[in-house]
């Protein structure tokens, strides 16, 4: 029987990463100058979530044995630790459900973070452009011109910490490099 061989490839999964972010980096700027303030976000949002393609997720699962007992664990579980505890017998268990998913690490927190400022600054938008007929509502509301400002400086704040990110991981252009050839990758 013959041996099979396999064609290795010349480039590794880690050049579609990059191609992809090229792209959507590509978008970021012309909607960004043009105001496109949901369109920019958007845009923003899916550049994340390509660099998050390494970070763990925490998954709290619930599990069942045959004895009735049901667990939830953020591990994947053989065995019942009520059944573990009090008899010889390792009941089999079964995947209920899964109750929830978070990403781990600072990352999503700081993403957290920067889509409340941007959900609270479209908030104030939204309120300034509504004219409220009450003298006192009309002084605490922060004007339009404002509002942009704050909505623009949060969208501004995501893009910059996104090219950090970008930068932290390895995956930009070094910010100088004298052979453009050793530029890519952070080599």
């Amino acid at each position: 029987m013959a041996k099979k061989s396999y064609a290795a490839p010349d480039k590794d999964a880690g050049w579609g990463l990059i191609y992809r972010l090229n792209n959507l980096w590509g978008q970021v700027d012309p909607k960004a100058t043009q105001g496109k303030v949901d369109e920019w976000n958007f845009v923003l949002d899916r550049i994340y979530c390509n660099l998050l393609y390494a970070n763990d997720m925490i998954v709290k699962r619930i599990y069942q044995c045959n004895e009735g007992h049901t667990f939830a664990t953020f591990e994947k579980k053989k065995e019942c630790p009520s059944c573990r505890n009090s008899t010889a017998i390792k009941s089999p268990i079964k995947l209920i459900k899964i109750e929830s998913i978070e990403l781990s690490d600072e990352d999503e927190m700081v993403y957290k973070f920067l889509t409340k400022k941007i959900k609270d600054a479209v908030n104030n938008k939204i309120n300034a452009m509504k004219k409220p007929t009450d003298k006192k509502t009309r002084e605490k509301t922060k004007n339009l011109e404002e509002c942009k400002e704050e909505h623009y400086r949060a969208l501004m704040m995501k893009d910059i910490w996104l090219r950090k990110f970008m930068q932290d991981l390895g995956l930009y252009l070094k910010v100088s490099q004298n052979d453009p050839s050793h530029a890519l990758f952070g080599q």
